[in-house]
């Protein structure tokens, strides 16, 4: 027996029965079997009733404790207070970032001496939020520390903060690489004002020990990630490349490299893929010397991509004097029908200690003790932020005397850190918001409706409808109200899924079950398409380096597992793919028919089975795992009283389309 995670509100075991063995060239099954199972302690929780899971011993008395989706109260300000007065800050680059008095006041925020001891900055970056369910709580809101300044009275005159955008650079244990956010190309802090005292920067200060370190150039960083077309020929995913390259073609990819230094080496990485029945190469050279060349295996039929990691590393002294990057990337392949996709590249080479458009950012080198970065360039308001975890940024001193000088003198133990200096004060825009409260104010329903703002109207009419029936308690939830509280208004699937999360954990009655009023689709950024997404799905994510088609799935089930780091649903979830309010009224219409006034006609007795085949060649395939699936289905599990009908897809041929892949009607 091997537990097996949660599943609604009780901990699910599995049990493997060893049905045959052989021993001494002797077969012995197992007819049947009787199994007891011995449980030490008694259960803390005990259930109020019969659980619904189709599992053995389902009345169990052992149950989860109610803080299982990680919101206990009190830990975090959103169960502590609410906001009536919020204002929503977008970022579309890291920076730091200067409010104005006058902003301030056009936005209707007192800027008097009372009102600037109120104001609070909210944020947490512009990356993605964490998947697994014990990361849950970032998605709460998170108090930045902040630089007030104001005048001889103690009135407002501008307000300082560091903010992150929704790319940039990260360490993965002991690589530095680059992101982005796959859900959105702009990130967003709030501020907040008429409430508690907010809270207020103050400089790290550096290091009075004369430095054992001090480096004159650093590693400077750059990277090109372009999202044009989707990996996959119908889309899906949440990986997109970037440009083609044409069978026997190149492209030519200029960078500006800031304070490029043209001594030590200058790295490469990469992902590269192909559409190609055959194996291809993909060249890099820059400056028109070599830096690496990759092959990219053959995509197999059914399939529709495969990718490759490579890097390379040469000389800095190849690069241009003019401080850019010539990059030159070039494809071949013998099949005449293939094409090339550039995904990725980063370069990072050595850079000196200048600033660009008044503006530094660096990981510091290696080696422990204390360390000292003298960077010039700049002009005017200077400021310098430890932001090695950009969610909590941290104001450090600048221990230069000189003007347009800042100066980083610390202690740094044993682990990097990253630094952003600035004496370009970015500007951003106010737009007030209504913070929906969703953890402090009372709330319950045994049926989530979750819809986009513009379905609100047929939604609510279809949660009144449920809720009149008597059985459930039914409330309409929007999009926006979910990420205006766990994502700061930018959309991201784990927004949803935290706030189920929390409903789980907090409301009374807690929600049994979810429904998604809305459509959705893959493509979050509207790149290919202009849809509404109206709910957005969960889309898995492709590694760097892997074949497209097979990999790649979508599920609903990921927004319902809520409690334990397992794949096991705690609340049951179903989707109508809305579109609009007549569409959504005329479903409503059809459900409040078919449950009170439908004919009791053999309609209700038609099944269709429907199965996908598996792909041939390359050694990958699920065979007949669909169509076996189904079949059982048919044999063992819908009643003989039933019309069944089957759509396998292996009864159809396949026909080829160039570049396409395989086609079947």
């Amino acid at each position: 027996m091997s537990y097996d995670g949660i599943a609604g509100d009780r901990h699910v075991a599995r049990v493997t029965i060893v049905v045959a063995s052989r021993e001494n060239g002797r077969t012995t099954i197992t007819q049947n079997a009787d199994l007891q199972l011995t449980f030490t302690g008694i259960a803390q929780g005990t259930a109020s009733g019969p659980s619904t899971l189709d599992v053995l011993n389902p009345q169990a008395p052992w149950k989860i404790v109610r803080t299982t989706g990680r919101f206990a109260k009190g830990e975090n300000v959103q169960a502590e207070e609410s906001f009536t007065n919020m204002l929503r800050m977008t970022i579309d680059k890291e920076g730091i970032y200067r409010v104005t008095s006058d902003q301030l006041r056009n936005a209707g925020v007192p800027t008097d001496a009372a009102g600037a001891r109120s104001i609070r900055v909210f944020g947490r970056g512009g990356m993605e939020l964490p998947e697994p369910i014990d990361s849950a709580k970032v998605s709460t809101l998170r108090e930045q520390p902040i630089i007030v300044r104001t005048n001889g009275d103690g009135s407002i005159r501008d307000v300082i903060f560091y903010a992150s955008a929704t790319t940039g650079w990260a360490k993965d244990g002991a690589t530095i690489e680059h992101f982005i956010n796959h859900y959105s190309t702009s990130s967003a802090y709030y501020l907040s004002y008429g409430g508690a005292d907010g809270l207020r920067a103050t400089a790290r200060p550096g290091s009075t020990v004369e430095p054992t370190t001090r480096p004159s150039i650093v590693t400077g960083r750059v990277f090109n990630e372009e999202e044009i077309q989707s990996p996959y020929s119908s889309g899906s995913g949440r990986r997109w490349f970037g440009r083609t390259i044409e069978n026997g073609g190149s492209i030519v990819v200029n960078t500006l490299l800031p304070g490029l230094v043209r001594s030590g080496n200058a790295e490469y990485r990469y992902v590269v893929a192909h559409r190609g029945s055959s194996s291809g190469t993909a060249t890099f050279t820059e400056n028109a010397t070599f830096v690496a060349q990759s092959v990219i295996r053959a995509v197999p039929k059914y399939m529709d991509a495969y990718s490759t990691f490579g890097k390379g590393t040469i000389s800095a002294q190849v690069l241009p004097s003019d401080g850019r990057s010539v990059l030159k990337i070039a494809y071949s392949c013998p099949d005449k029908a293939s094409s090339g996709m550039l995904d990725w590249f980063e370069i990072h080479y050595p850079r000196q200690l200048q600033a660009a458009d008044g503006e530094f950012e660096f990981w510091s080198v290696d080696g422990a003790g204390v360390h000292e970065y003298a960077v010039n360039g700049f002009s005017g308001d200077l400021f310098g932020v430890d932001v090695t975890d950009r969610t909590r940024p941290q104001v450090i001193e600048n221990v230069s005397a000189t003007g347009g000088m800042f100066v980083v003198r610390e202690d740094l133990g044993t682990a990097s850190r990253r630094y952003f200096l600035s004496s370009n004060l970015r500007s951003t825009s106010l737009s007030r918001i209504t913070y929906p409260n969703l953890s402090t104010s009372p709330r319950g329903a045994d049926l989530l409706v979750i819809t986009h703002p513009s379905l609100q109207a047929s939604a609510q009419r279809y949660a009144d409808y449920r809720t009149s029936k008597g059985k459930v308690k039914a409330t309409v939830i929007t999009t926006e109200e979910i990420y205006a509280q766990f994502s700061y208004g930018m959309q991201d699937p784990t927004a949803i899924r935290d706030f189920i999360a929390m409903a789980y954990a907090q409301w009374s009655p807690r929600p049994s079950s979810v429904l998604f009023w809305g459509d959705g689709h893959f493509d979050y950024k509207n790149i290919s398409t202009s849809q509404t997404n109206f709910i957005i799905p969960y889309e898995s994510l492709d590694p760097d380096d892997q074949d497209y088609g097979l990999v790649t799935y979508t599920t609903d089930d990921f927004f319902v597992r809520v409690a334990g780091n397992d794949n096991r649903p705690e609340l049951a979830l179903g989707r109508l793919p809305v579109t609009s309010n007549s569409i959504g009224d005329r479903l409503t219409d059809k459900i409040r028919n078919y449950e009170g006034a439908a004919s009791l006609d053999d309609w209700r007795t038609r099944i269709t089975l429907i199965a996908d085949d598996g792909q041939q060649g390359d050694g990958l395939s699920d065979r007949s795992t669909h169509l076996d699936q189904n079949e059982i289905l048919a044999d063992s599990y819908i009643p003989k009283e039933f019309q069944i009908r089957k759509l396998y897809m292996v009864e159809y041929p396949t026909e080829n389309v160039a570049r396409a892949g395989g086609n079947q009607p």
